[in-house]
């Protein structure tokens, strides 16, 4: 079996070619990745738990544009935002046998985990908006992910990340009111 990891050209995206076939997606390589290779299961077999986890999967697009729009977007935080929060926070309370959208860590939390980590160590330094606050699942959500390190390598030091990415986002004019 031959298995290597490559540059996906047009997005300049990590890509895993297996069996001939090349895979770029994030979440399209997230299912192979779990349908194909051995190990702990990321997909749940409760069709409710997938119904849920293919909604998630789709939206997650939608979330990550609402919350970047809001992020770049001058003044407070857009409605669009606090709706896409909203929806997080709802769909982190439909199963409570863990802090996790599933319940039990999934495909799910891989896809959500690094943006909305990242998206809370930014909102609350470059917008002073905490967007777990008066969101316990979220807050649950994000505590869960302390143990895989991969996930949130950036905790530890959250203001120190903010103040760096701070000065790259001014370098680039992405926020050019900072």
């Amino acid at each position: 079996m031959s298995v290597k990891m490559l540059l996906f050209f047009p997005n300049k995206v990590p890509c895993l070619e297996h069996n001939n076939k090349m895979i770029g997606e994030s979440l399209d390589l997230i299912k192979y990745i779990d349908s194909n290779f051995e190990g702990p299961k990321l997909s749940p077999d409760d069709p409710e738990k997938q119904g849920l986890a293919e909604e998630l999967l789709a939206y997650s697009d939608t979330f990550n544009q609402a919350m970047m729009s809001a992020l770049t977007a001058k003044g407070a935080v857009t409605a669009d935002a606090e709706a896409a929060l909203d929806k997080i926070e709802v769909s982190l309370s439909k199963f409570d046998d863990g802090p996790f959208f599933l319940g039990q860590f999934s495909l799910v939390d891989i896809a959500y985990a690094p943006f909305v980590d990242g998206f809370q160590v930014f909102f609350t330094n470059i917008k002073n908006y905490d967007p777990t606050a008066g969101r316990p699942n979220m807050q649950k959500f994000i505590k869960g992910n302390e143990w895989h390190c991969g996930v949130c390598a950036d905790q530890a030091r959250p203001s120190r990340t903010a103040c760096s990415h701070k000065e790259e986002a001014r370098d680039i004019r992405v926020f050019p009111w900072i």
